[in-house]
């Protein structure tokens, strides 16, 4: 077993928050420091992010960490802002108490030109266990977050093993994947970046698999594959990920019946829909619009 490995055997991190946000457009946190450490997963949308002074493009997929005292800002871009998710957590659970949530998460917010002082940090620069302030997993990680956001808001008297289950698989997962990358950022072709953006554009339609024949100059299954090594994910699975945030979005944001997302959606009828959507969120449209817009 590599190092990493017994790290993971021997320390329990503890979660302290996690949450999915669904940014405005343009809309910044930051520059601020934090007492514990965090993840931030994109999931959807695009923007800019800085951690100790060094500068990246933040897209669907990127991953990103920091540990206390570490000066960092995000923004959301102005036409396709993010959808984030974010946990809060220590490295180690503290003894003699082991309930979700207890953790610190004290925000001490910077003067707005902090940044601009910092001396940057190569980006090779580990942080803790071997963990990169900025890297690109690609959408295998978001199941598991959805999960611990799930676990988090039910807050019974089996979440916070559930939570601490699911908290060492993430881990072991992403130190997997931290060692299968190697020591550089996992490459991203342009070609794959490309059918993202296009199966984005195309999320309300029913999927061709004639589209990545149209989109590159490749044939169907290489450019499957070739998006699949990208992202960890097909590019039909992708794309109806697409069109779950899509329909989340039109029920959270809309009036629109759930027929008419149906249709919206190119589905061939709201049975088949509803069935769908229940089975991708484990609630029914109504009910899962009743419980996003209860406050």
């Amino acid at each position: 077993m590599k190092q990493s490995g017994s790290m993971i055997q021997t320390s329990q991190p503890r979660l302290h928050f996690v949450n999915r946000l669904f940014c405005t457009p343009g809309e910044t946190f930051g520059p601020r420091i934090i007492c514990d450490h965090q993840f931030i997963y994109v999931e959807k949308g695009r923007g800019t992010a800085e951690i100790m002074g060094n500068k990246y493009t933040a897209e669907p997929g990127s991953l990103f960490y920091y540990g206390p005292g570490e000066p960092h800002r995000f923004e959301a871009d102005g036409e396709e802002p993010f959808v984030l998710y974010g946990l809060h957590f220590s490295p180690d659970s503290v003894e003699g108490d082991d309930s979700a949530g207890s953790g610190s998460q004290q925000v001490t917010i910077l003067p707005a030109d902090s940044m601009d002082r910092l001396h940057p940090v190569p980006c090779a620069e580990k942080r803790l266990d071997g963990i990169p302030y900025c890297s690109n997993p690609g959408m295998w990680p978001k199941p598991l977050f959805e999960e611990m956001v799930k676990e988090y808001r039910t807050g019974d008297s089996y979440s916070g093993i559930v939570i601490s289950c699911l908290l060492l698989q993430w881990k072991a997962k992403l130190y997997r994947w931290l060692e299968a990358a190697g020591p550089r950022p996992f490459p991203q072709k342009e070609e794959a970046a490309w059918i993202r953006h296009q199966l984005e554009r195309h999320a309300y339609e029913t999927y061709l698999p004639g589209w990545l024949e149209e989109w590159t100059p490749y044939g169907h299954d290489y450019a499957s594959r070739m998006f699949r090594r990208a992202y960890g994910i097909s590019p039909h699975a992708y794309h109806l990920q697409c069109k779950l945030q899509q329909a989340e979005l039109l029920l959270q944001e809309t009036d629109l019946t759930v027929t008419e997302i149906s249709e919206k959606l190119n589905y061939g009828s709201v049975h088949y829909f509803s069935r769908w959507f229940k089975q991708q969120t484990g609630e029914q449209p109504t009910r899962y619009r009743q419980l996003k817009r209860w406050i």
